[in-house]
């Protein structure tokens, strides 16, 4: 499958990538969420696969600013050993390593730059980079085409080798319950990404057990099935 530039399709990753910034980026205003929903139910309406559905209702159907904040903090700041949540990390056990190199050289030849009041981490934060994404995508829908070879470079070097791995800890973490479902539609369109790219998933030692000991494999087939099952409760009603 080669790169594909349809506007329809830019403005659906710009939106994505948008939604999930907000998800993983820190900052006071917990007003960031309310266009996280907007965004979702946009999702929500042409989704990537029934995985992606499911839990965009879900996370529809509950929608609480505070409980995601609540656990947001519960996962990336809770001592004693809060999950990671920059590139830097997977890449090289640290944050502010090499990664931030990178993206500052990219960063260094746009006119993009990085909004300390904003965004208070490292170029290297998760939450930051899908942003700066969702930008690189803005100006290509401009007609600003230089910028199809740095968004594919991006992904390329920084997100597709380690993206999985910060998922797969997401989804396992003891304290996420609403992030689980964030996961979900993160790893669905992570692998849209890659058939956009033509880039390969790459190996690594996959955390395949969720908190409760249920892959995501076996979660995603209880979930279609009570929803089959609600659906069919709500015909017969």
């Amino acid at each position: 499958m080669h790169e594909n530039n349809d506007i329809s399709v830019l403005n659906a990753r710009k939106i994505y990538y948008l939604m999930f910034s907000k998800f993983f980026a820190f900052t006071y205003d917990i007003t960031r969420f309310n266009d996280a929903k907007e965004m979702l139910e946009l999702i929500n309406s042409q989704p990537l696969d029934e995985l992606s559905q499911i839990s965009c209702q879900n996370l529809l159907a509950n929608f609480n600013p505070q409980e995601i904040s609540d656990e947001y903090d519960d996962i990336f700041h809770a001592p004693p050993r809060p999950m990671h949540n920059t590139f830097s990390y997977y890449d090289e056990g640290y944050s502010a390593g090499r990664m931030v190199v990178m993206i500052k050289k990219l960063i260094h030849n746009t006119d993009i730059r990085r909004d300390e009041n904003v965004f208070k981490e490292n170029e290297d934060n998760i939450g930051f980079v899908f942003a700066l994404m969702a930008d690189f995508i803005d100006r290509q829908i401009n007609n600003k085409q230089e910028y199809e070879s740095i968004t594919k470079e991006l992904f390329a070097q920084i997100i597709n080798p380690y993206i999985d791995e910060f998922n797969d800890m997401l989804y396992s973490h003891a304290n996420a319950k609403i992030y689980k479902d964030i996961s979900n539609i993160l790893a669905t369109f992570i692998e849209f990404e890659r058939l956009n790219y033509n880039l390969s998933k790459p190996a690594y030692e996959k955390q395949t057990k969720a908190y409760d000991g249920i892959s995501r494999s076996e979660a995603l087939r209880r979930e279609i099935n009570r929803a089959k099952r609600k659906a069919e409760k709500e015909m017969l009603s």
